[in-house]
């Protein structure tokens, strides 16, 4: 994926789930309904390579976010630059406007926070609140869709 920045910083990857299934992640098994999904996350040693990662299909499974895209579809991928640790205000920003927290400890093994995975009933980069929560205007928005 080329235009991704190379600086440290936060990210937020949006998915959507095809059908409802259990998942197991780390120690932890959750059941994850059908839908779009808002999941936050950091990458302080270079953004480029974490995002361009996790929109690889083929990959070792290492954090919670690989066992869940295993089954889910990556839609867009939003970068953050910051030289701060920024995932977890954001994440408490994401469920402050509705996101609903389907699986605890997800991601969040590492701090204090519910999750960082987030279910949406709709896909979140198109809702104002979102952008606002995130601190993104829309058209600093990269969105992958399927098949490009």
């Amino acid at each position: 994926m080329s235009g991704l920045p190379k600086e440290s910083g936060s990210y937020c990857l949006v998915a959507f789930l095809p059908q409802a299934c259990t998942i197991q992640f780390g120690k932890n098994t959750a059941f994850f309904p059908r839908g779009w999904y808002a999941y936050v996350g950091s990458a302080m040693k270079g953004l480029e390579k974490r995002m361009a990662r996790h929109a690889r299909k083929e990959k070792k499974k290492h954090w919670h976010i690989d066992f869940f895209l295993e089954k889910a579809e990556v839609c867009a991928l939003i970068a953050m630059p910051s030289h701060r640790r920024e995932e977890c205000d954001k994440s408490r920003a994401l469920e402050k406007i509705g996101g609903i927290v389907v699986a605890e400890e997800f991601g969040s093994t590492d701090c204090r926070c519910k999750t960082h995975l987030y279910h949406f009933a709709q896909p979140p980069m198109m809702l104002e609140d979102f952008r606002r929560a995130l601190g993104i205007p829309m058209r600093s928005t990269q969105i992958k869709l399927k098949g490009s």
